[in-house]
């Protein structure tokens, strides 16, 4: 589930918008802290198919590949005799970053396919592997911006004239034509602050990024919320990505009713988790670019196995668990040596019910720009516990770096790095060590094949997009 944090998925601080999921939990196991290992889709998505943290595997650019010397998720289990495929929607999980390797299948569709029109794809591959021992990725941007819903604003009144289709429609004509302009030198419109506030919000709840209006932005900030409706404005946003997050879960539904009519759902080790979450201004920021907190690197983590975890399913495991660990569980689950030195932990015996998790384990995610913007270092963050540290930097709020208690701040507002010094010191030097630790990048520059820098600021030669890789990473909101 791409783009879905942890608080908005039923089980996770009293959310109820994945009935389906909750009903597959009862029976399975819920990790409840469980965390990403970066903030956006290509690192993180890497890191679960080669169990290495970013900083090793180095697909956190957009001029990278996965070094072929690497071995994936699929490519272990595809040797180990599984039969493999992947339906995605593209974007930064596509074959030309390394992720097509090792599967027989790798179907791309359009955004929000998969959950919609194109989901028999998926469940007749299943049907069609019936007996079969396989290895399925099934990933969507349903839950990702633009998060649609603008008509169901209007209709309560919130944003009637604002959303007046003649208008949007004159809108659009009349800003299209604007930045045409501006590419062929001439000064653009000026665009008044209300304007912009108008046309940024319904850029948040279009639905799709055809509609998306350019007379305002794509990331949200409050300085665009509308000074009488701002809080029922943004209540709209977070309504439309449950939505689709209900919509992702509806699918899910779908595919478990599938496995069940074969008999086979008892047999089946299902995972449902989420790349990185999404942030809507909880601290100031929009969408998942750069950002260290909860509600952008904690996201779900649900395992099902009925008839592996047998009477020990319904459980939830607390302790701090991340990307790193779902390689390793996963061979571990399947009886599938692991390919060298794993990263993470194999955790079948704990979601088994056989052992504990360390009360101080201790996992390391890793904060990192967005691919196609400006580059910023690498900062980094340690979770152990309830605590939970971020490295300093000016953009989060204190350059010296950040220490929250999750037990008594889930809202990450209070700073207790002055406090607590000692946490605060030995949670620092913890991630210092994991940094030190970590093998360099092994990444390779997808046109020439020469090694790439593991630091997010040095250069390296540009790549070029094709018209459909450009168009895809535009319909995200990745590409201007």
């Amino acid at each position: 589930m791409d783009t879905v944090r942890a608080d908005h998925v039923s089980g996770y601080e009293g959310a109820t918008t994945t009935p389906v999921l909750a009903e597959i939990a009862e029976e399975g196991v819920r990790l409840q802290d469980f965390y990403a290992a970066s903030s956006f889709t290509l690192p993180s998505h890497m890191s679960i198919f080669t169990g290495l943290d970013p900083a090793e595997h180095g697909v956190f650019r957009e001029e990278a590949e996965l070094d072929r010397r690497i071995p994936t998720l699929a490519e272990t289990l595809g040797k180990a005799g599984y039969a493999t495929a992947a339906f995605h929607e593209g974007g930064y999980v596509s074959p030309r970053y390394g992720f097509g390797r090792g599967f027989d299948r790798s179907l791309e569709f359009s955004r929000l396919e998969l959950v919609s029109g194109s989901l028999s794809r998926v469940t007749d591959w299943i049907r069609a592997h019936r007996g079969d021992r396989y290895f399925l990725f099934v990933h969507t941007y349903a839950a990702h911006f633009p998060y649609g819903g603008w008509q169901r604003h209007r209709s309560r009144g919130v944003g009637a004239e604002r959303f007046e289709p003649r208008r949007l429609e004159a809108l659009r004509q009349r800003f299209d034509s604007a930045h045409a302009e501006r590419r062929e030198g001439r000064a653009p419109e000026r665009i008044g602050d209300a304007l912009r506030a108008d046309c940024t919000l319904f850029n948040q709840l279009a639905e799709h990024h055809g509609e998306l209006l350019g007379c305002g932005d794509n990331f949200l900030s409050a300085e665009y919320l509308d000074p009488v409706h701002g809080g029922e404005d943004l209540a709209a946003v977070r309504e439309s990505y449950d939505e689709r997050i209900r919509r992702i879960d509806a699918a899910l539904g779908r595919i478990r009713e599938t496995l069940r009519d074969l008999g086979e759902w008892d047999d089946t080790l299902l995972v449902v988790t989420a790349d990185h979450g999404e942030a809507f201004l909880e601290h100031g920021q929009s969408q998942h670019d750069y950002i260290p907190f909860d509600e952008v690197l904690k996201v779900p983590a649900v395992w099902s196995w009925p008839r592996g975890f047998g009477e020990t399913g319904g459980r939830e495991v607390e302790g701090a668990t991340w990307h790193l660990d779902l390689m390793p569980t996963i061979l571990g689950l399947s009886g599938v040596a692991y390919p060298g030195r794993a990263r993470g932990l194999d955790l079948s015996q704990v979601l088994k019910g056989e052992r504990e998790l360390a009360a101080e384990r201790t996992v390391h995610p890793a904060v990192l720009r967005l691919a196609h913007r400006e580059p910023r270092a690498e900062r980094r963050v340690a979770v152990r516990g309830n605590w939970k540290y971020i490295e300093g930097d000016a953009l989060f709020g204190d350059s010296e770096g950040l220490l929250f208690d999750r037990s008594r701040d889930r809202q990450e507002r209070v700073n207790l790095r002055q406090e607590e010094p000692e946490v605060f010191q030995s949670l620092e030097a913890e991630s210092l060590r994991w940094r030190r630790g970590l093998e360099a990048s092994s990444a390779r520059h997808r046109h020439s094949g020469a090694p790439l820098p593991g630091d997010p600021l040095a250069p390296v030669p540009a790549v070029s997009l094709t018209p459909q890789e450009r168009q895809q990473l535009r319909e995200l909101g990745y590409v201007d």
